[in-house]
């Protein structure tokens, strides 16, 4: 079946995510060493990056619990917060092969947008720092939308603003569930990005290494 609209996941997907974090908290290391001292680097990238969930936890509670692990004052934690979001969209890199992926199913002519959960100013100014933003022709914010991934009508509602049908849609995330199962539940074509942090337990889904995989199989035909 030809799909004419394909839509994309943002953290995780577009870009690695995980790699942003990793360089932003080895810089927030350096920049807060005086006071960071006493604990070791690495140990303490590890124990933000495990807390963090791959972005699925409030920051406040991570710094909360990174503060009481390496005893570090309430002032310290609420400055290393505000230094993570000061910072963020200056690590955000969008790699050559998403930008290959989506220049070429756009001259390809399919219609595309964003699918992603979180809040509303923060995503819209990665989308801005990653440099994407005029590939896509609807940006699907769960804050925006009141309603959240894996829930089917934001995929139905991203489809409607694409002007596919959702049978026509592609859909390519790495959530198994957020992303594959909500797609797939309104009647998409869902493709799996690869990580290495969550497990695919379906044997039914389209898996890619990377996203421009997934230009072979448009030219097959999903």
């Amino acid at each position: 079946m030809v799909r004419t609209g394909y839509l994309f996941d943002l953290d995780g997907t577009l870009y690695s995510r995980d790699e942003l974090v990793w360089n932003l908290l080895s810089a927030q290391y350096d920049t807060f060493s005086v006071e960071l001292g006493h604990v070791d680097k690495s140990l303490y990238i590890d124990k933000v990056v495990l807390l963090d969930a791959h972005g699925y936890e409030n920051k406040e509670e991570v710094y909360s619990a990174v503060g009481k692990e390496f005893q570090l004052s309430n002032e310290l934690e609420r400055r290393l917060i505000e230094h993570f979001w000061a910072c963020y969209d200056d690590y955000c890199h969008v790699p050559e092969d998403t930008l290959t992926t989506l220049a070429t199913l756009k001259t390809r002519g399919k219609r595309m947008g964003v699918v992603t959960n979180g809040l509303t100013l923060r995503q819209n100014k990665k989308i801005d720092a990653l440099g994407v933003r005029d590939y896509f022709s609807a940006i699907i914010i769960s804050e925006q939308e009141g309603i959240k991934k894996p829930h089917p009508e934001i995929f139905a509602r991203a489809a409607a603003r694409i002007d596919c049908a959702p049978e026509e849609c592609v859909f390519v995330g790495d959530h198994p569930v957020a992303d594959i199962d909500g797609a797939r539940a309104v009647g998409m074509a869902a493709v799996w990005k690869r990580v290495s942090y969550w497990d695919m337990l379906r044997d039914d889904v389209e898996v890619v290494d990377r996203l421009s995989d997934i230009l072979i199989m448009d030219e097959d035909g999903f």
